[in-house]
């Protein structure tokens, strides 16, 4: 296990005992998967696009492990200067145990590894209260998008 790798002690007690943050494989994606479905992210991420996503990820695709179950995913990209998560979830039985910040942590060691700027997240309204708390504020930016579909060639 390199420095990288190595779990931060984490001094919060509502933390999941046991809880292992690791690099997903592949053979977490069906759960992956399931979590994402859970919570109402899923989208358009099918099993192929989460395999595509975890081949370009470059270990930034972060599963949460509990007694071998995967209960949380972060997934992040990184582009030289900034590193963009565009998905944080927990399985609804883990919500509110600590996990989404452990996760949250070992993607910010990862990027300053790298030598990151800065991370930035693509996050739903609801969601502003508990990256907040996490020391993240309102960038100022407006994230704006056009649908492959639509491009003309």
């Amino acid at each position: 296990m390199t420095e990288i790798e190595k779990e931060e002690p984490v001094s919060d007690s509502t933390s999941a005992p046991g809880l292992e943050i690791r690099t997903a494989a592949e053979a977490d994606l069906p759960r992956v998967a399931s979590i994402l479905h859970e919570v109402g992210l899923n989208g358009e991420l099918t099993l192929p696009v989460l395999h595509r996503m975890l081949e370009i990820s470059d270990d930034l695709m972060l599963v949460a492990e509990n007694e071998e179950e995967v209960v949380g995913v972060l997934i992040a990209s990184f582009n030289g200067r900034t590193v963009w998560v565009s998905h944080l979830a927990i399985s609804r039985a883990a919500h509110r145990t600590g996990i989404g910040g452990r996760l949250l942590r070992r993607l910010e060691t990862r990027a300053r590894a790298r030598g990151a700027l800065r991370v930035m997240i693509d996050a739903w309204e609801d969601a502003v209260g508990f990256y907040s708390r996490k020391h993240y504020h309102d960038s100022g930016y407006t994230l704006l998008f056009k649908h492959a579909s639509a491009i003309d060639d």
